[in-house]
């Protein structure tokens, strides 16, 4: 599913917007406002998140053989990370994480992240549009391979209210 969701990104926003956009001086410029702008929406996440919540439910996971290229120990070692940075939020490491995989002072990150917090960040012609595309293909994407995993097909089928006249089911929703 990650994956699938990373695809979606590279096509919706990353190629059109940083990789091939006009705007950009420069490939530096493009990677550290790009980079800047998965760190900004990383904190909108994980503000939005129940981290306590979802950091128990990664606690209680233990992977046993889930991929064959990568061992256990990195698995538990990578979900025992992330629950700690889900509890504690100095702990967050993805500016870190990035400014390092460019080479960059982390505070190249930073201030445009603290930009985009604040809404005086440049203006990415057509940014908007493309998240908002990004997160509604996500979405269906995911629940496209969670059906395709699970076996299954949907089986809501949604009914107009109209021919639900008379019906016991009336007033319970359309389903």
């Amino acid at each position: 599913m990650h994956l699938m969701w990373d695809e979606i990104w590279a096509d919706d926003v990353f190629i059109p917007l940083y990789r091939d956009s006009a705007i950009w001086p420069d490939w530096e410029s493009r990677f550290i406002h790009h980079n800047a702008l998965r760190v900004h929406l990383d904190r909108e996440s994980y503000a939005a998140l129940d981290r306590d919540g979802v950091a128990a439910a990664l606690e209680s996971v233990t992977p046993v053989q889930w991929l064959p290229f990568v061992p256990d120990a990195a698995l538990k070692e990578w979900r025992d990370w992330l629950a700690t940075q889900l509890r504690d939020p100095s702990t967050v490491e993805t500016a870190a994480v990035f400014a390092e995989r460019m080479a960059v002072p982390v505070t190249a990150l930073e201030n445009i992240v603290d930009a985009m917090a604040g809404g005086r960040y440049v203006d990415v012609p057509r940014l908007d549009e493309a998240l908002a595309r990004y997160e509604a293909a996500g979405q269906a994407g995911s629940v496209r391979v969670l059906l395709r995993y699970w076996g299954s097909r949907p089986r809501l089928v949604l009914v107009p209210e109209d021919a639900l006249a008379g019906s016991e089911c009336r007033g319970k929703g359309n389903l």
